[in-house]
């Protein structure tokens, strides 16, 4: 199937769908979007969201991925431990996107976010995945759960700078030290 052709004016089809997903998810549960709401929000087909992706699920694993691309999972690591503030606007806008994530109230969305912010930071530190420990592996799975808990939690309307004062308190401390444990093994 051939892509759509980009019209010369305004953001491409992809774009206008991606949007499109945004702007939903902040205003639904993920289980009630589906692919012709969104591409009637994008103004496009259904036929052209096909072209760009294979199903809604898809999707949202593509775009978790841009943003959590390599180039800015240094910086999503790096404000969620509170190294890195102020975050410039495009990653204030990702760490928007990851938190639409761990709100959606979707276990599929919350473990794609739990498992790329567990891969980002064993990425940053260059750890060898298959090289923990089985205990270790199960820290890390406790510890990112916990992080995506409190990403998604309306109750706190947590921000960066919440998460980094976390790391200040005793049970923040005990994952920060764990964490630093790892990166040092």
């Amino acid at each position: 199937m051939s892509r759509p052709r980009k019209d010369s004016e305004g953001p491409s089809a992809r774009d206008r769908l991606e949007s499109a997903f945004w702007d939903m998810l902040s205003e639904m549960s993920f289980d009630d979007i589906t692919i012709r709401a969104i591409s009637s929000r994008a103004n496009v087909s259904h036929n052209t969201f096909y072209a760009y992706f294979g199903s809604l699920d898809d999707m949202a694993e593509r775009l978790i991925d841009d943003a959590m691309d390599p180039e800015t999972a240094p910086e999503i690591v790096a404000a969620v431990s509170g190294s890195l503030l102020p975050l410039n606007q495009e990653t204030q806008q990702r760490f928007a996107h990851i938190r639409l994530y761990a709100r959606s109230n979707s276990k599929l969305l919350e473990g794609l976010l739990r498992r790329r912010l567990q891969q980002a930071w064993l990425s940053v530190y260059g750890i060898d995945p298959s090289a923990l420990s089985r205990e270790q592996s199960i820290d890390l799975a406790f510890i990112f759960a916990g992080i995506t808990t409190l990403l998604g939690d309306d109750a706190f309307d947590i921000e960066l700078l919440d998460m980094a004062r976390f790391l200040l308190r005793p049970l923040g401390q005990g994952a920060a030290v764990t964490l630093e444990a790892l990166r040092e093994a």
